[in-house]
């Protein structure tokens, strides 16, 4: 199943290329999110103009983001979702990913690292991930109890569990932006992300990792649980 995923993935990515490749002019203007993304498509040896998003609507800030979220205090109330993140804050480290189960994702040698933490680390932790039970299932057979599934997500909800998150934690090969990377910043959350030229885009990440390496990944999260717990210092998270 997990490889019949992976083709069709494949083959979703070529017919937008095919499809890009068609109708693209060589005097177009193509409007880029990030520096690296630019260079991708400098590398990638096509002629048009490339241009910087912030050049045409400017730089995203806090405050204009936020503007597109509704954070009443209804999206929390009767949500047992959310309840029971709060009260995984109360005993347990935890680690947040907010990203589909996409190939470039990179859920798989994440979830491999995590084995190894559950293998090796007392330390009470929990990782996150807005993915189905269904997907994790077509990567592993056996579930490992300190990972949970959310599934899909709101906007309001992920910005809600934020203010219970003690890192963000992002594996991804390849992204023409990375929104969680930005809302952690705004959020005041430690990042621990891929080594890759799109997290430095976007924000000073705490550590970094090479994400094709899963005992790098790994060291990355054992020694981030050992420190938060020596420390005992909680991010500073607004209504909590």
């Amino acid at each position: 199943l997990f490889n019949i995923y992976f083709l069709k993935v494949n083959i979703y990515l070529i017919i937008h290329k095919i499809i890009f490749n068609l109708f693209i002019r060589s005097n177009d203007t193509l409007i880029v999110q990030t520096q690296s993304m630019k260079q991708l498509i400098i590398d990638s040896k096509i002629k048009n103009k490339i241009v910087l998003q912030e050049k045409i609507w400017g730089t995203i800030n806090k405050e204009n983001y936020l503007s597109f979220i509704n954070l009443s205090r209804d999206v929390f109330q009767d949500n047992k979702k959310l309840t029971y993140i709060k009260d995984l804050y109360e005993t347990n480290i935890l680690y947040f990913y907010p990203a589909y189960c996409l190939p470039h994702k990179n859920h798989f040698k994440l979830l491999k690292a995590f084995e190894k933490i559950e293998k090796s680390s007392k330390i009470p932790h929990k990782l996150i991930l807005t993915i189905s039970n269904n997907d994790y299932l077509k990567l592993f057979k056996s579930k490992n109890t300190n990972v949970i599934f959310l599934n899909d997500l709101s906007f309001e909800e992920i910005f809600i569990i934020y203010r219970y998150t003690d890192y963000l934690i992002f594996p991804s090969f390849l992204e023409s932006y990375g929104l969680p990377l930005l809302e952690a910043m705004f959020n005041n959350i430690d990042i621990i992300a891929s080594d890759l030229p799109y997290v430095y885009d976007i924000c000073k990440p705490l550590m970094v990792f090479n994400p094709n390496e899963i005992k790098d990944i790994f060291d990355k999260v054992k020694y981030s649980l050992e420190f938060k717990k020596n420390s005992n210092i909680r991010n500073c998270k607004s209504q909590k």
